[in-house]
C-alpha cells in the first residue's frame, strides 16, 4: 500500500531512480533501464550495462523448506515482464515472461544448471527455443 502512495512510480525508469538504487547498494554496469516491482537484498544485485527489466521480483535471497540461501544475484539483457530472480545469475539476452531463475548464481560467474531454474539455455531467443518444447503433435 505505502508504495501506491509514493512516488516512486513516478520516477520509475529515470536516472534518478537508478541514482538511488546505487546509494542503496545495488551495481550497475553503465546504464540500465527498471522498471522492477521488487527489489530485496541491494547490497547482494547487480545489473549489467544495457539491462532492461520489466516488473520483476529481484532478491539475493530463497527458501527451500527451513534452509534460508543469501547470495548475489546478476540480472541483465531484456526482461519481459514477472520474472522471479533470486540468488542467479540470468544474463539471457531475452527472457520471460513469468520465469523463475533461482540458485543459478555460481562463484565463477558462471550460471549453475544443476540448480533450480525456468532458463533452457542461453540462446538470442529464448522464445523460439520455447516454442518447440510447448508445442507437439498426439499421432494417434
Amino acid at each position: 500500500m505505502y508504495q501506491t502512495c509514493s512516488f516512486l512510480s513516478t520516477i520509475l525508469g529515470s536516472p534518478v531512480y537508478s541514482f538511488l538504487l546505487r546509494m542503496l547498494g545495488v551495481k550497475i554496469d553503465g546504464q540500465a533501464l527498471l522498471f522492477p516491482s521488487r527489489i530485496y537484498e541491494f547490497s547482494k544485485i547487480t545489473l549489467s550495462d544495457k539491462a532492461i527489466i520489466d516488473s520483476d521480483h529481484i532478491t539475493g535471497h530463497y527458501a527451500v523448506y527451513n534452509e534460508i540461501t543469501i547470495g548475489p544475484c546478476r540480472v541483465g539483457g531484456i526482461s519481459c515482464g514477472g520474472n522471479y530472480v533470486a540468488n542467479a545469475m540470468n544474463t539471457n539476452t531475452e527472457s520471460g515472461p513469468m520465469r523463475a531463475f533461482v540458485g543459478t548464481y555460481h562463484r565463477n560467474n558462471k550460471e549453475n544448471r544443476d540448480k533450480m531454474s525456468s532458463v533452457y539455455q542461453n540462446i538470442v531467443n529464448d522464445h523460439e527455443e520455447q516454442m518447440q518444447y510447448e508445442h507437439f503433435e498426439v499421432h494417434v
